[in-house]
């Protein structure tokens, strides 16, 4: 029998180590790699939808803020709605009317809702015909009725802002909200109409953590608004007719962009609450209302509760019938 020579055992040796880096670079290509919040994986695809929800820590709600930001220089009045002003990161000056519950005390901390206009709305229209203070809601919860530039939020072409611009004031007005009053970050809402719908979901795309819920009525769901979506479980209500002349149900166009279907943005809210857009109770509930026809569904499975109201025969408007600043309230509290 040959006794291996110091050489031939160097050879052998050798020869193993390289067999052994291969085997490992071959079984690397074939296991999935961990999707953390941020990546490619958490983004959209083509359907709308999330590939996963990310199960990372998500960042304390507020950290989106400016740092060393402080509170409203005068206090909105408690049980009042006053106007405020502040400039935002681009050094524009805007502003917000806060609607204060008329039971607030310091010693609990209370929810805040974002209301957020259509184009064209200024913030005291959108208060006057949706009527969000008048409902229980305004006893309940914070308002803040916030002020697109030009009326509008970032989307449509015809906004003037940027990306990221609107995001980062709606932030840091949150931000001077907390500094002022004893809010409950982890309660934090938004509701809007039509482009304001739009930049709902874009604080729910594009801010994970931020919010608790949202609610868009006749929704302007722009293409850019789900660009780079990573998102986060959020309570989500979409509420919108299917013979919306002007925000299609089906997606098209609108001002010569593309605007996305509602499927597409139901495939959005289920991928960042880690459901299936696919998979749903179905059921009319017309019997709750004043006549209106609305067909719900109920998204299975969802980390957060996830709903689409559908009504067949209405138009693109604030609903009165259901009356939105009740159902909002009703479903984000839940």
């Amino acid at each position: 029998m040959k006794i291996l020579e110091p050489t031939d055992r160097n050879i052998v040796v050798l020869f193993v180590l390289v067999s052994l880096v291969a085997t490992a670079i071959v079984i690397s290509l074939f296991v999935p790699q961990e999707e953390t919040i941020g990546s490619d994986a958490n983004q959209l695809d083509n359907s709308g939808a999330v590939a996963k929800a990310p199960d990372a820590a998500l960042p304390e709600p507020l950290s989106y803020a400016s740092p060393d930001l402080s509170g409203f220089s005068e206090v909105p009045a408690t049980g009042q709605v006053t106007k405020v002003t502040m400039p935002d990161r681009q050094g524009r000056e805007r502003y917000a009317l806060v609607s204060v519950p008329a039971d607030y005390t310091p010693d609990r901390k209370w929810p805040v809702v974002l209301g957020l206009g259509g184009w064209t709305n200024s913030p005291e229209v959108f208060r006057g015909y949706s009527k969000l203070d008048e409902s229980e809601m305004g006893k309940e919860a914070f308002i803040v009725y916030a002020q697109g530039i030009g009326n509008a939020w970032f989307g449509p072409p015809y906004a003037v802002t940027k990306r990221g611009e609107d995001n980062g004031f709606l932030v840091d007005l949150l931000a001077r909200v907390a500094k002022t009053f004893s809010i409950d970050e982890m309660n934090i809402n938004a509701v809007g109409m039509s482009n304001g719908g739009g930049m709902a979901m874009q604080l729910a795309c594009q801010n994970p953590g931020l919010l608790h819920g949202i609610v868009t009525v006749s929704g302007a769901f722009y293409a850019p608004v789900f660009d780079g979506c990573v998102g986060a479980p959020v309570r989500s209500l979409v509420v919108h007719s299917a013979t919306d002349e002007l925000m299609l149900y089906d997606g098209g166009q609108a001002h010569g962009a593309e605007v996305k279907s509602v499927d597409f943005a139901m495939g959005n809210l289920t991928g960042m609450n880690g459901c299936d857009k696919d998979v749903f109770d179905e059921s009319n509930i017309t019997e709750r209302f004043g006549g209106e026809v609305v067909i719900q569904r109920v998204y299975k499975n969802c980390k957060k509760h996830v709903e689409l109201w559908t009504l067949p025969e209405d138009r693109h408007t604030w609903f009165l019938d259901p009356n939105m600043a009740v159902e909002s309230w009703n479903f984000l509290k839940a």
